[in-house]
């Protein structure tokens, strides 16, 4: 199995042809504040198969790690699925729209979404937060 698409972005969805739109790819948060909450952002995920693989009963589970990866992993995601029948010369595909709301971040520094198939690490994305300060400018 091989990881074709695995990002954030400010907005994601599949359309009734099977296409994938993805807008506002991006890896950095600023906030002037942590604990910091972000309102909404799109893990996309597209997984194929490889030749010879098992395309029935499969497991995906997304967890989230901050940058102590020792603390406990926060799943946001665990779905059974089974990738299509392979049409023509094409490699099935699976594709996954997750749509974070009011996600939470502790403190600031660099987040990964990892990625496991059937119980197993297959790939990670990393998110990375800064506190910005905003300048207050004088009326005059």
């Amino acid at each position: 199995m091989k990881t074709l698409v695995f990002l954030t972005a400010d907005f994601a969805n599949l359309t009734s042809e099977n296409k994938l739109n993805i807008m506002g790819v991006f890896n950095q948060i600023f906030a002037q504040k942590f604990p910091a909450r972000h309102p909404q952002f799109h893990l996309v995920i597209k997984l194929g198969l490889e030749l010879g693989e098992e395309s029935k009963d499969r497991k995906l589970t997304i967890y989230m790690v901050g940058e102590d990866s020792n603390k406990e992993k926060l799943k946001l995601l665990e779905e059974n699925f089974d990738f299509p029948e392979r049409i023509g010369g094409l490699i099935p595909e699976h594709t996954v729209i997750l749509n974070v709301r009011d996600m939470v971040f502790p403190q600031k520094g660099t987040y990964q979404f990892l990625l496991h198939v059937d119980d197993r690490y297959l790939d990670s994305s990393a998110m990375h937060l800064e506190e910005i300060q905003l300048i207050q400018q004088s009326g005059g």
